[in-house]
């Protein structure tokens, strides 16, 4: 038996005691906000870079009429004179792509000493009651679904027919939403990036890029130290679900970044969280005989990456007791997050995202400059 104590909105607007998520998952949710109010937003999104530049192709963010915006495209450089040309695209002025040479731009004409030598070029394009606050609408339902598939978007054009800002959106089964020629003019599967096509009207540049994958978090254990942890994931803007066997530690009031939180019994603790479909999981209830059978479900499902917090005779325990296979043990990581320094819970949490985030970005986890 699973009983579902609590289960927030997949898109919420966000409030005092709600942690503000990061990520496309706090597009969706300033989204929501303004499509409430019936307002329209201008999207913003990062077409071409050149050189050093804080964002690179497909990043994005949403700017409202009044100013306010959520997302960065720059360290917080050129939002303001992004929010600026928002206000015509917003009013109905149509999309256009804006250049910055970030090199150019130095105290005496802008008021940033940036130190950047790159450029970037954005589009902004509006959405609204018009259009039905499209394309992000869709993206972001695409994506809070996992579907995988290929975002194209018109970035420059001679062709009255495809305007800057014509979309389509496909995904893996071939399905099409938006501007289907888009498609047929790029081929199946487009790399990601910009591409110039020449039709016999004339020529478009589009943009490709893949639907966003928000990565699925599940905690399996729910005691204090496990809130830093969510706290940090929600920040990221991953989707999050905790399950715990103990009712006094299942508390949702506790974990406000979760998606769910999960009351379960006996051995039925880890059905109701769909792990076929997660991302990652960590374990970390400290109990031993709980952990072990957390561990048993985590290894029969396609998870990546199993997290096991304790030491490494803990982790071998675990391991014999859910009968973990020798081709298991690649995806076992215990103990559980990189090696930073540090004490305490929030810097342990810190540890797991980061090991997490590194994992699922195919990264080492190398110093930027190794000097």
């Amino acid at each position: 038996m699973v009983d579902v104590l609590y289960s927030a909105p997949v898109m919420t607007a966000p409030t005092s005691n709600v942690i503000q998520r990061g990520g496309l998952r706090g597009l969706l949710d300033f989204l929501h906000e303004q499509r409430a109010r019936g307002l329209s937003l201008a999207m913003a999104t990062v077409v071409e870079t050149c050189g050093a530049t804080y964002r690179k192709a497909g990043a994005a963010m949403l700017i409202a009429a009044d100013g306010r915006w959520r997302g960065l495209l720059s360290g917080g450089c050129l939002e303001g004179d992004l929010a600026h040309h928002a206000g015509d695209v917003i009013r109905g002025a149509g999309a256009r792509v804006v250049e910055y040479d970030l090199e150019a731009m130095t105290d005496a004409v802008f008021g940033f000493g940036l130190g950047c030598e790159g450029s970037v070029r954005v589009l902004l394009e509006g959405i609204g009651p018009e259009n039905d606050w499209e394309p992000l609408a869709s993206l972001g339902r695409l994506a809070m679904q996992g579907v995988r598939g290929c975002h194209l978007r018109v970035v420059d054009s001679t062709v009255a027919e495809w305007p800057v800002g014509t979309w389509c959106t496909t995904d893996e089964t071939g399905s099409i939403l938006g501007t289907a020629g888009l498609t047929e003019l790029a081929g199946p599967a487009p790399l990601t990036g910009v591409g110039e096509y020449r039709v016999k009207e004339g020529r478009l540049r589009l943009l490709a890029t893949a639907i966003p994958r928000v990565p699925r978090l599940v905690v399996l254990g729910a005691a204090p130290d496990a809130k830093p942890v969510v706290h940090l994931a929600a920040a990221l803007g991953w989707r999050i679900t905790v399950v715990d066997h103990r009712p006094a530690f299942a508390d949702s009031g506790a974990l406000p970044g979760a998606d769910q939180v999960l009351l379960t019994a006996g051995d039925d603790l880890p059905f109701a969280t769909r792990l076929d479909a997660a991302d990652a999981v960590i374990i970390m209830s400290h109990n031993l005989e709980a952990d072990a059978r957390y561990l048993r479900a985590a290894l029969a499902a396609p998870v990546g990456y199993i997290g096991l917090l304790g030491p490494v005779a803990r982790r071998n325990r675990l391991l014999e007791m859910a009968g973990a296979a020798p081709t298991d043990r690649g995806r076992v990581y215990g103990p559980v997050g990189l090696d930073l320094g540090g004490e305490g819970p929030e810097a342990v949490a810190l540890a797991i995202i980061a090991e997490i985030q590194m994992v699922l970005a195919q990264r080492t986890g190398a110093h930027r400059d190794p000097r």
